[in-house]
């Protein structure tokens, strides 16, 4: 038996045969204690952890890994109505089609603002001023709440109409994470983004004097049926 000493990534312990401690019942309770959780435990107690295996639950680019992942833990027969899933399955699911018609940036900008949303910890901002320009949402912490080892995050969206990748709603539901980054109009959009976020990151930093632990986030939504970023740490 390998001990994971030192290890604190989830997937690398699964996937190389280390010992994993099963804590995955919890994840059903941590969904009905609320959006808003703060986890206060001693040093070496497992939370990095903890939180890349919530990471490696939700993450919707590993849905088609969910057996292999978590299939012999507690939480593989006994999944919640979340896994592998954020905004996708919580909030575009309201929508019918005839919203269609109405959607751009401004929607996705939202549903992530309400979901996000943390003063606790964050100043929050849509439409961020950033030398002359307006970035969509960011997520600066609050100077006191920077003794917590959290992340200052910064986003740019973008909407790609369905018509514009001449896919219907249901075959983009149905292509993998690598076929839909493959898409041109997806590509493009993220691209735009990534561009876009670059600039920020700069002007952004330069104005925190190097205190930022700024993470920037590229989104791209397929309509209302699928989304897909890039992300990239300091």
């Amino acid at each position: 038996m390998k001990f994971p000493y030192g290890l604190a990534d989830f997937r690398k312990i699964v996937e190389q045969g280390y010992y994993y401690a099963d804590r995955t019942r919890h994840i059903a309770l941590l969904e009905e204690a609320g959006d808003q959780l703060l986890f206060l435990r001693p040093r070496r107690f497992g939370k990095s952890l903890f939180l890349t295996t919530l990471e490696n639950y939700y993450d919707l680019r590993l849905k088609d890994r969910f057996e292999s992942l978590f299939g012999g833990l507690w939480i593989g027969p006994n999944p919640t109505p979340r896994h592998n899933q954020f905004i996708e399955g919580r909030y575009f699911q309201v929508y019918d089609n005839r919203d269609y018609r109405f959607s751009n940036e401004l929607v996705i900008k939202t549903a992530f603002l309400i979901t996000l949303f943390s003063d606790t910890f964050y100043i929050m901002d849509p439409e961020t001023a950033i030398a002359r320009r307006y970035t969509d949402l960011s997520m600066i912490l609050r100077p006191d709440m920077r003794r917590y080892q959290l992340l200052d995050h910064l986003f740019e969206f973008k909407y790609v109409g369905l018509p514009a990748l001449g896919l219907s709603g249901a075959e983009v539901k149905a292509m993998t994470w690598e076929a839909l980054m493959a898409l041109g109009p997806v590509r493009e959009a993220l691209e735009q983004a990534e561009a876009q976020l670059a600039g920020y990151r700069a002007t952004l930093e330069a104005a925190y004097g190097g205190r930022l632990r700024l993470h920037t986030h590229a989104v791209a939504a397929l309509g209302f049926d699928r989304l897909v970023w890039r992300s990239r740490d300091r």
